[in-house]
C-alpha cells in the first residue's frame, strides 16, 4: 500500500508542485498577518506612564517654537519631547539596519516601557537602551560603537525593551490615539543623555508636532486647552486600544477568507484531478483495492505534501530569525498550523470520498 502511494505521488509531482508552493504562499502571508496581529496587542502592554501627563497637539504649530510656548505656560521642566539623529551607524552595521540615536527629556522619561533585560538609565554619560530587531543581537550590558561623521563613541546598552521594541513618538501621529504614536521602525536606540546629544551634532532635529506635559495645575490645564488640542494619555491610550481590537478583528477576518478561499482552491484543484483521472480508479479496483485502501493513496499524497510544506515553513522561519521570537508568536503559530493541517485534511477526504462515491456510481451503471 505503501509502495504503491508513494509511487502514485512521484508520477504526480507537477499536479503536487502546485499544490505545495499555493499552501507556501497562503501560509506565508498569514504568519506576516498573524506576527504584525501579535505585535499589535501587546505594544500597549509595555507602555504605563505616571499621573497627569497629556497630549499637547499643536493644531500646525511645530518645533522649539512651540516647546518654548508651552514651557511659558506650564514651566520648562513639565515639557516632554525628543530629539533624533538618523545617521547614527552602529558597530560599522549598514545604516539602513541601525534606528536612530533618539534623546528623551525628563518629562519624557515619565513615560515608562517594560524592559526584557536590564535596567533603566542612570546618570552616566554613555549609556542607551535598545529594542526591535537591533536588539536580537545584543544584550544588557554589551558595549557599543556608535560612528558618526567620522567620529566614534562608545556607549553601554544598559536595557532591552521587550518585544515589539515599540515607544511613543511626537512626530506625524494622532495626538488623541497613542497607539498611532507608537514607532513604525523596526528598531529604536533610546537614551537621556545630554552629552550623546551633543555628540551627534547640530543634525539632531526636534521631535515636536505634538507634545507630552505634566500638569496638575487646573488653571494651566484650562489655558492649553483653550490653545490647544489637549488629551489625557490614559485616553489617549483607551484609544489605542480600540484600534487595536478594530485591527484586530480586521486581521482575523481576513486571513479567514484568505484560507477559504485557499481550501476551496485545493477543493477544486482535488475534485478536477480525480474526475481527470479516472483510469486511476479503475487500476486500483483491478488490484483488488476497496474502498478505503482507494481513499488512503489518495489521502497519503496530500498528508505528505503537508510535510513538505511545513517543513518548508520551518526553515523559512528559522531562516527570517522569526524562530527566535517570542513564546506567544511560536504558540500561535503552532496552533494556527494545527488548525490549518486539521482543514485541510478535512477538506481532502471529503472531496476524495465525494470524487469517489461518483467513481463507483458510475462504474455500477
Amino acid at each position: 500500500m505503501l509502495r504503491l502511494a508513494i509511487k502514485n505521488y512521484i508520477i504526480n509531482i507537477p499536479y503536487t508542485i502546485l499544490l505545495v508552493l499555493q499552501m507556501i504562499i497562503v501560509l506565508c502571508v498569514v504568519n506576516n498577518i498573524l506576527i504584525e496581529m501579535i505585535y499589535e496587542n501587546k505594544v500597549l502592554g509595555n507602555i504605563t506612564f505616571e499621573e497627569n501627563l497629556f497630549f499637547i497637539d499643536g493644531n500646525g504649530q511645530t518645533g522649539k517654537r512651540f516647546i518654548e510656548d508651552v514651557t511659558k505656560i506650564v514651566g520648562e521642566n513639565c515639557v516632554g519631547y525628543m530629539y533624533k539623529n538618523g545617521v547614527v551607524t552602529v558597530d560599522e552595521k549598514d545604516v539602513i539596519c541601525t534606528p536612530p540615536l533618539e534623546y528623551l527629556n525628563t518629562t519624557m522619561e515619565k513615560i515608562h516601557y517594560v524592559l526584557k533585560e536590564g535596567q533603566w538609565f542612570s546618570d552616566k554619560e554613555n549609556e542607551v537602551i535598545i529594542g526591535g530587531e537591533i536588539a536580537q543581537e545584543y544584550h544588557s550590558g554589551d558595549e557599543i560603537t556608535l560612528k558618526k561623521d567620522k567620529k566614534e563613541k562608545k556607549v553601554i546598552v544598559v536595557g532591552i525593551l521587550r518585544e515589539p521594541g515599540k515607544v511613543v513618538h511626537l512626530t506625524g501621529s494622532d495626538g488623541e490615539n497613542l497607539f498611532s504614536s507608537m514607532n513604525k521602525g523596526k528598531s529604536v536606540m533610546l537614551t537621556n543623555s545630554k552629552q550623546l546629544l551633543a555628540w551627534t551634532g547640530k543634525e539632531s532635529s526636534v521631535e515636536a508636532d505634538k507634545l507630552v506635559v505634566d500638569v496638575e495645575n487646573q488653571d494651566c490645564l484650562q489655558i492649553l486647552k483653550k490653545k490647544y488640542r489637549v488629551t489625557s494619555l490614559e485616553k489617549a491610550k483607551s484609544n489605542g486600544k480600540k484600534e487595536i481590537i478594530k485591527n484586530t478583528v480586521g486581521n482575523i477576518l481576513y486571513m479567514s477568507i484568505l484560507v477559504g478561499i485557499a481550501l476551496f482552491s485545493v477543493c477544486i484543484q482535488i475534485y478536477i484531478y480525480l474526475r481527470r483521472n479516472k483510469e486511476e480508479y479503475q487500476i486500483y479496483r483491478m488490484l483488488g483495492l476497496g474502498r478505503i485502501g482507494i481513499l488512503q493513496i489518495w489521502c497519503m499524497q496530500h498528508i505528505i505534501n503537508l510535510g513538505i510544506v511545513m517543513i518548508i515553513l520551518y526553515i523559512l522561519l528559522h531562516l527570517t530569525g522569526t524562530m527566535g521570537e517570542s513564546n506567544s508568536i511560536l504558540t500561535a503559530f503552532m496552533i494556527f498550523h494545527i488548525i490549518y493541517c486539521l482543514l485541510y485534511f478535512v477538506v481532502t477526504i471529503f472531496v476524495c470520498e465525494v470524487a469517489l462515491k461518483e467513481l463507483e456510481e458510475k462504474n455500477k451503471s
